[in-house]
């Protein structure tokens, strides 16, 4: 007897792992306005200061968004979006900078100025705590007074007890 099995199973399947794994269209469960939204939180207006386009209650911003909508619908990808506002205004179109060149350098610029204070911290606390073997001989007592000379340091009262 030969099992037949049901022809939606295997989609069912994958549709399943995709959802579990995260992979899937990105516009499932998102609207039009969410997906016009996503695109133009990521572009800036650019005609206000420090506002999105999606923030933006500019004209301009208002244009764009119907532009976003009008590509979505047309089957552009949101990468392909932001490609033609940046082709359009500049790389200062996007809201954050480019994962690429000089940009790339914007995103790990803090990773290196951590890394670099760790390695300060490490260093100083390692100085700070060295074994006495690494620090050097003890100062003799003549050599502790003449250093507190130098430094300009109060002779300590001499009350006959050698220190």
């Amino acid at each position: 007897m030969n099992r037949r099995r049901h022809p939606l199973s295997g989609s069912a399947v994958a549709a399943v792992l995709a959802l579990l794994v995260g992979v899937g269209p990105p516009a499932l469960g998102q609207t039009l306005d969410d997906r016009v939204r996503e695109i133009a939180s990521q572009l800036m207006c650019p005609v206000c200061e420090g506002r999105t386009v999606a923030d933006s209650p500019s004209e301009l911003a208002g244009q764009m968004r119907e532009i976003i909508r009008q590509k979505l619908r047309a089957g552009e990808s949101p990468e392909e979006i932001v490609a033609y506002f940046v082709d359009r205004y500049g790389p200062a179109a996007l809201a954050a900078p480019a994962r690429s060149g000089f940009g790339l350098l914007v995103w790990l610029a803090p990773a290196f100025a951590i890394a670099a204070g760790a390695l300060f911290l490490f260093l100083r606390f390692r100085t700070d705590h060295a074994p006495a073997h690494l620090v050097g001989p003890a100062l003799s007592s003549e050599e502790g007074r003449h250093l507190r000379r130098l430094l300009g340091e109060a002779e300590p009262e001499d009350d006959g007890v050698p220190s």
